[in-house]
């Protein structure tokens, strides 16, 4: 019986179709001190990016389902992003 599929590859010969399921949420607008708390799929693992300049330190941690901040001076976009593998 033959085998039946398709493989695909980006540029650096990296197979594309096996790649890990990343979800990336509303984009999460910070300032001051604060956290925001995500259910997210089972085995999953949350990743926060700014996405606008920084002013001033940028105090925010990752633990958990949980995103903490502290001294925000000015309004930060910040991308959030859970991951069921590497990102």
């Amino acid at each position: 019986m033959s085998d039946f599929g398709i493989r695909a590859f980006d540029d650096l010969g990296r197979d594309t179709v096996h790649m890990v399921s990343n979800f990336v949420q509303p984009i999460l607008t910070i300032t001051g001190s604060g956290s925001k708390t995500y259910e997210m799929p089972p085995g999953s693992k949350l990743y926060a990016f700014p996405t606008t300049g920084i002013w001033g330190a940028l105090n925010m941690t990752v633990s958990g389902n949980t995103v903490t901040w502290s001294a925000i001076q000015s309004p930060l976009k910040v991308m959030i992003v859970f991951s069921l593998g590497a990102i």
